[in-house]
C-alpha cells in the first residue's frame, strides 16, 4: 500500500500536477496539551481550518474540503476534543483550545495565509482564535452573535448547498 501511495505521488510530480487531496492524517496539540486528529487535505498554498459543529465530527466538512483542496488550499479538517479519534471528554467550551492549536499546526508547518472556518456552536470559538492568531479571514457558518474581529469575514447560513459552496471557494481565492 505504501509503494502505491508513493508511486502516485512521484506520478503526481512528474506529471507537474500533484495529488490536490492526498489526505494526511496528522496529530495536533490543542492549547491546553490535549492530542486532536485532523485531516490533512490538498498539496499546496494557504491553509484552511475546517472546524465542525458541536454533534459533528471533521467527516462534516468532506466535500467542501475537497472542494476547497482542488482550489488550492491546505484544508485541515480538525476533530475537536471527544470526537472522532481525538482524545479528551467532549467539551465545547475548550473549542477555541482545540482551534487554536490547528490555527497553530498550520502556521508551524508554514502554511500561511490561514483562513479559519467554524460552523453554527463553534464559530465563537474561530472568532475568539482569530483575534490571537494571524488570520487572513473567517467564515462564519450559520452562526448567530459571534464576537466582531479585525479580519475579513464570510457570513453563510449553511454549507450544504452548492451556491454556499461556490461562495466560500471564490471568497478564499479573492483574498489569497
Amino acid at each position: 500500500m505504501r509503494r502505491i501511495a508513493l508511486f502516485l505521488g512521484v506520478l503526481g510530480l512528474v506529471a507537474g500536477t500533484p495529488l490536490a487531496n492526498a489526505g494526511e492524517r496528522v496529530d495536533v496539540t490543542a492549547m491546553d496539551g490535549v492530542q486532536l486528529i485532523a485531516e490533512l487535505d490538498g498539496a499546496s498554498g494557504p491553509g484552511v481550518v475546517l472546524v465542525p459543529d458541536a454533534g459533528e465530527d471533521a467527516s462534516a466538512w468532506q466535500s467542501a474540503a475537497s472542494a476547497v483542496a482542488e482550489r488550492g488550499f491546505r484544508v485541515l479538517r480538525l476533530d475537536l476534543r471527544g470526537r472522532g479519534a481525538s482524545d479528551g471528554a467532549v467539551d465545547l467550551a475548550a473549542a477555541d483550545r482545540d482551534v487554536e492549536g490547528a490555527a497553530r499546526y498550520l502556521l508551524g508547518r508554514k502554511i500561511r495565509p490561514l483562513f479559519l472556518v467554524g460552523k453554527g456552536a463553534t464559530a465563537t470559538a474561530v472568532a475568539r482564535v482569530a483575534a490571537r492568531v494571524p488570520t487572513a479571514g473567517v467564515v462564519l457558518v450559520g452562526a448567530g452573535g459571534a464576537p466582531e474581529i479585525a479580519a475579513p469575514v464570510l457570513r453563510l447560513e449553511s454549507i450544504a448547498d452548492p451556491g454556499a459552496l461556490s461562495r466560500l471557494t471564490a471568497w478564499l481565492d479573492s483574498l489569497h
